[in-house]
């Protein structure tokens, strides 16, 4: 049975991703609608963000109407990676985890 689920959550993302729609983890499935970026958005330390994160943010953050996690509907990170775009959080990723072996 739990090959089946994972099956059918890959299937349910493959088709999501054809149709234009994100699917959250609890399984709930809607539509992205990017909203504009925010010239005064700040991070969690109060950094003002990027021209680049904000529209990154505006494009990309949702927050899941049912479970209310809030995650990257294009790169699917969650916690939402605020401050920074999708390709600089990778890459930070990558630094780090190099770092930290």
């Amino acid at each position: 049975m739990e090959t089946f689920e994972k099956l059918q959550k890959q299937y349910y993302k493959v088709m999501a991703d054809k149709a234009g729609l994100v699917v959250c983890t609890c399984g709930n499935m809607f539509e992205l609608v990017a909203s504009k970026a925010d010239p005064h958005q700040r991070d969690d330390k109060g950094k003002k963000l990027s021209k680049e994160a904000s529209l990154n943010m505006g494009q990309c953050r949702v927050r899941c109407n049912v479970c209310e996690k809030n995650f990257c509907g294009k790169c699917h990170e969650y916690p939402y990676h605020i401050g920074y775009t999708c390709e600089e959080y990778r890459f930070y990723k990558t630094t780090m985890y190099d770092r930290n072996g």
